[in-house]
Formats: C-alpha cells, sequence, structure tokens
C-alpha cells in the first residue's frame, strides 16, 4: 500500500470516528465493466470472473475495500452498468440505447450491452 492510500483510509477512519452515530457503512462505486466479461444474464447472484488485468484489478480492490473496512457494520459494493453511449452501429452499446432498441425490435435480450 502506498503512502496516499494509507493517508485516505486513515482519513476514512476519522471521519467514520467523528461520526455521533453507531452504524458506520463504507460504499463504493466500482462497475461491472470487466469483471462480468462474455457471461451473460447476470444478475445480483453472478459471481465474477474476470478474464483480463484490467477485470483482476477491479475485483482485488473491492476485495481490499472489504478487508480494509471490515471493521464497519456492513462495506457495499455498487457495480452499475454501461448505461450510455453513442447509438452505433458498431462498436458496443449502452444499456439504454440497448433497451430501445430491442424495444423497437421487440426482442427481450441484452446481447449489445
Amino acid at each position: 500500500m502506498n503512502r496516499i492510500d494509507s493517508e485516505f483510509i486513515t482519513h476514512i477512519y476519522k471521519i467514520a470516528a467523528s461520526l455521533q452515530i453507531n452504524r458506520k457503512c463504507f460504499y463504493m462505486i466500482s462497475s461491472a465493466g470487466g469483471l462480468f466479461e462474455g457471461q451473460q444474464s447476470i444478475d445480483h447472484t453472478s459471481s465474477p470472473n474476470p478474464k483480463r488485468p484490467y477485470g483482476n484489478l477491479k475485483l482485488h480492490q473491492e476485495k481490499r475495500a472489504i478487508e480494509i473496512f471490515k471493521s464497519f457494520n456492513s462495506v457495499l459494493i455498487y457495480r452499475p452498468s454501461s448505461v450510455f453511449s453513442f447509438n452505433s452501429e458498431f462498436g458496443r452499446r449502452g444499456l439504454i440505447n440497448t433497451l430501445i432498441k430491442n424495444i423497437k425490435a421487440k426482442q427481450t435480450y441484452l446481447n449489445d450491452v
């Protein structure tokens, strides 16, 4: 762990200690990108299975956050999907563009996301 990471963690713990509440939670926004690459029908019960270094590093980061803040009442990790993107025939579409495309085509799957 480098100096900046250590200072950040120390700062989070100082803030938590100064709060006049007993329940302390750490919320992390990670994103689903890279963690579930190649998997289909992802939901809250799906386990990440990274295929590339980027996804492996993200998973490691999430596990470290859980470990570092284990003294908190809970550590919650949010993994939003690719929600927005350009509406292009080529390349990957975001969730909203894919939903609109599928509604127009009367399809019910998200293969493009």
